[in-house]
């Protein structure tokens, strides 16, 4: 693990309300976002990366959230239907890299660690948004907003 500082950049894709007792709802998201081909539909992106962003906690990871699932874009023109638009906060972020594998292993692999950190210690979650950084030929990355 380690920190970065970053300022706020928007994000666009498909969401949806969900937790953590429903993460197969998140699965499904994904099976949407990759079969619809969702990602060449958002446009103005910032690169070929996609972000899987998690915001508006309802209190911690225990509880509601919401799952976005999209680009980074840069001068936003519109909205598509059924898309929306958010801002990652600019923030301090713990950064993860998961191993080398399939996502759907590591992914959740490298979340069961995070959710066992002790909440004490080099960092606290501040809970005002986190993603997951998908890039080609790349690690999984999972920035974890923290409070300063």
């Amino acid at each position: 693990m380690n920190f970065v500082q970053l300022e706020h950049f928007p994000i666009m894709g498909v969401q949806i309300r969900t937790s953590n007792a429903r993460e197969a709802e998140i699965g499904k998201l994904w099976e949407r976002f990759m079969k619809e081909g969702i990602a060449g539909e958002i446009p103005d992106k910032a690169d070929s990366s996609v972000i899987a962003f998690y915001s508006n906690y309802a209190r911690d990871e225990n509880g509601e959230y919401d799952f976005l699932l999209g680009a980074k874009v840069k001068g936003v023109s519109a909205v598509p239907p059924g898309m929306v638009l958010k801002n990652a906060p600019t923030s301090r972020y713990a950064v993860f890299r998961a191993e080398p594998g399939t996502p759907a292993k590591v992914v959740p692999e490298l979340w069961r660690k995070i959710w066992a950190e002790p909440r004490t210690g080099d960092y606290t979650r501040s809970y005002q948004g986190d993603f997951e950084l998908y890039r080609a030929e790349s690690p999984v990355e999972i920035y974890i907003a923290v409070r300063d």
